[in-house]
């Protein structure tokens, strides 16, 4: 795993080659934390890739990695849920 830290003021300034290294060091990771949740691969893989594209379009900034990786993960976590607590489509009546 790559450490944060040394990469964190790029992640900062959304530096290509440092999100590069950010995700080959922890996608997999963070995708089989999600499968834990959602118990679907496929739909974890989306969660994670969702959740890395809207924090590249942010303003949020981390002050260490440890900050980082705890929104990384606490925010994995609120989106798991939100799947289960959103009706499917198919469970929406059309008006």
């Amino acid at each position: 795993m790559v450490n944060l830290e040394s990469i964190l003021s790029g992640i900062n300034a959304k530096n290509e080659r440092c999100w590069e290294q950010l995700y080959t060091s922890c996608y997999a990771a963070m995708c089989v934390y999600v499968e834990s949740i959602v118990k679907d691969m496929d739909c974890s893989k989306d969660i994670v890739q969702d959740l890395l594209v809207n924090l590249w379009h942010s303003d949020v900034q981390f002050a260490s990695g440890r900050e980082l990786m705890g929104y990384l993960y606490k925010s994995l976590y609120n989106n798991s849920c939100l799947l289960y607590t959103s009706p499917s489509p198919r469970d929406r009546s059309v008006s």
